[in-house]
């Protein structure tokens, strides 16, 4: 399909964001001793032994290909969908930043904080580990839109459809926005 190539972008694109995510989370974790590694524990969730390397390899692939690749096909998608790919490249930058930062590290966020056990299954919320998952997720933002910027953008993307940004209820909308903004 002629989605397929923008699939596997967004794919490898979260993969290597994950990549470089996990070097400043790991030397948190190792080398620091902030907190856990929560990865192998996520990986028991699967296989039902806690602490072995089968539950660390799930938990690891899972983080790459699931998670991370995932998100990375997700960003890639939406913004192809909206229109991002027309933007100035700051701007498009900044949107994979806020994907990775509000849906994503937020939805992290809740799930450890709002499950009955999820400090006790995944790590305790404190400064610590929320500065160390905060900048971890900005890192996947930044790491994803700048691969975002190398991928074909506009009309080589390879997109199939018109972006919504470019439908007539869009054009409006953002006509009626710059005419409320721009009067006295």
């Amino acid at each position: 399909h002629r989605m397929d190539p923008i699939i596997a972008r967004g794919l490898i694109a979260g993969m290597v964001a994950c990549i470089v995510y996990d070097g400043a989370r790991l030397f948190a974790v190792h080398v620091l001793g902030l907190m856990g590694d929560f990865i192998p524990v996520m990986g028991s969730f699967v296989t039902g032994e806690p602490d072995t390397t089968g539950s660390a390899a799930v938990g690891y692939v899972w983080r790459y290909i699931g998670d991370a690749g995932g998100l990375g096909v997700a960003f890639f998608i939406v913004a192809f969908g909206i229109g991002i790919d027309r933007w100035k490249p700051v701007y498009a930058v900044l949107a994979s930043v806020a994907f990775a930062v509000f849906p994503t590290w937020a939805d992290l966020m809740a799930t450890v904080a709002l499950l009955p056990r999820g400090e006790e299954m995944m790590f305790q919320l404190n400064a610590a580990t929320v500065i160390i998952t905060l900048v971890g997720h900005v890192i996947f933002g930044l790491v994803l839109g700048l691969a975002f910027l190398k991928a074909p953008r506009g009309d080589r993307s390879g997109w199939p459809w018109p972006p919504l940004s470019e439908s007539a209820p869009a054009k409006r909308a953002i006509r009626f926005v710059k005419k409320v903004t721009s009067s006295p």
